[in-house]
């Protein structure tokens, strides 16, 4: 809160609005949600385990990446950040405007190893070229 209130220019709107929702979040409503958000982190470790893979791969992002002035639509990540389970995030290719396309990797809490090494997989796999290298 004090860096928000000390540098108010250093975040966009958007941001600052999150900011100012959490920082007046009763501390009942945050309690709540931690106990939520234990649960649901034991719930997908179990998921993750029943379909028996080491990573979940997921879709990063709603769209192509955003102008600076957000960090886009937050559906495909905020059920991860939520949990504090560990995620990679990395462009597989270009849309039409030649803006990143994204996908994200999903580990088990404490599995951050699983993840780097199904990044590297998939970057080896999909071998993605972002640009055309100048002429």
């Amino acid at each position: 809160e004090l860096r928000l209130r000390r540098h108010p220019e250093d975040y966009g709107p958007n941001i600052t609005k999150l900011l100012e929702e959490g920082i007046a979040c009763p501390a009942t409503d945050y309690a709540r949600a931690k106990e939520h958000q234990e649960r649901l982190k034991e719930e997908m470790r179990i998921c993750i385990e029943a379909v028996c893979v080491d990573v979940l791969l997921c879709p990063a992002t709603t769209m192509p990446a955003p102008d600076r002035a957000t960090t886009g639509d937050p559906a495909f990540n905020s059920p991860w950040s939520y949990t504090g389970l560990p995620t990679i995030s990395f462009p597989v290719g270009l849309s039409d405007d030649g803006l990143p396309l994204a996908i994200q990797l999903v580990a088990k809490e404490y599995e951050e190893p699983e993840a780097f090494w199904a990044a590297l997989w998939c970057e080896k796999a999909l071998a993605v070229r972002m640009a055309e290298p100048p002429l």
